[in-house]
């Protein structure tokens, strides 16, 4: 799909399940947009253990892409930059950060991966 579908359906998301190498977990979101070209994703959920969760991440779309960042503390950390729904590579010390986005009969998945010396993980994120 293209940048446009994969933004279009972002905007209509509610769900979400999380299948990471550490744990599962599912969460409601609300979507918010503050700006024609600006999603808000506000991730309200509990991991497998019982453990609740909230997070805010902010998507924003460009001409050739989009970028996702996590908002923490009043400030935004990018995580993936995504041109042709695959993530620019990017380093946080020596660990690098790749990802990719798909879309499915369900929904749009976020796949993405940290390697490095500190950390080794990956994720799939399901938005429905």
């Amino acid at each position: 799909l293209s940048m446009s579908e994969i933004w279009e359906r972002l905007q209509r998301v509610k769900h979400l399940r999380l299948h990471t190498k550490e744990l599962d977990g599912t969460a409601s979101v609300r979507v918010e947009q503050p700006a024609p070209f600006c999603l808000l994703f506000h991730e309200s959920g509990s991991w497998e253990t019982g453990i609740a969760f909230t997070n805010l991440y902010r998507w924003t779309r460009f001409k050739e892409g989009v970028s996702l960042h996590h908002l923490r503390r009043g400030k935004a950390v990018l995580l993936f930059h995504f041109i042709d729904n695959v993530s620019v590579p990017h380093f946080c010390g020596k660990d690098c950060y790749t990802a990719g986005l798909s879309c499915s009969p369900e929904g749009i998945l976020l796949s993405w991966q940290v390697k490095g010396p500190k950390k080794d993980t990956w994720g799939e994120y399901l938005y429905t």
